[in-house]
């Protein structure tokens, strides 16, 4: 037998927008995603579902000189539960720091966990003003506990660098 197939595709509202790059601005802001799958394949008919409702409202502050503080918080009604995340960080010309927690409660444990999340990343990016390529370089960590029905909380560690660099 052949499972069905997916695709996913999303709409999103941007209920008051006051444009996030530029500093100083806030926002906020509605999305909702759906997915498009093939629940009988004799008929080859397409069901489209909604997945989630998600809600957001942000902000970019200035701080200092060239230095922003960036704040985020995330709500979200989705197929299997409910979600809901902030994060938030600062960011100068050659260094940036963030840390972000996300609580998500499943209706479905026996299948999907409901898990917690909380992650740090430090990043320190080379001159920007100098001719030739730029790079940037972060290292990133998070620690993301997962509970099912009728099962122990589990932890997982997770620990990486990732290293970008622009030709351009």
């Amino acid at each position: 037998s052949v499972g069905p197939a997916e695709s996913h595709f999303s709409t999103a509202n941007r209920l008051v927008y006051l444009d996030p790059n530029h500093i100083g601005k806030f926002y906020v802001g509605a999305s909702q995603d759906f997915r498009v799958q093939i629940d009988d394949f004799q008929e080859q008919n397409l069901v489209i579902k909604k997945v989630a409702d998600n809600f957001n409202i942000g902000a970019e502050i200035k701080v200092h000189e060239g230095t922003v503080l960036n704040l985020e918080a995330q709500k979200s009604n989705l197929d299997w539960g409910h979600s809901f995340g902030v994060k938030g960080g600062i960011t100068s010309e050659k260094l940036k720091g963030e840390i972000s927690y996300k609580k998500s409660d499943s209706k479905y444990e026996t299948f999907v966990p409901s898990s917690t999340t909380l992650e740090a990343t430090v990043g320190y990016q080379g001159d920007t003003s100098s001719k030739g390529p730029k790079w940037r370089m972060d290292i990133y960590g998070a620690q993301t506990s997962n509970r099912y029905q009728h099962s122990e909380k589990t932890n997982t560690y997770n620990v990486g660098i990732k290293f970008t660099i622009h030709g351009w």
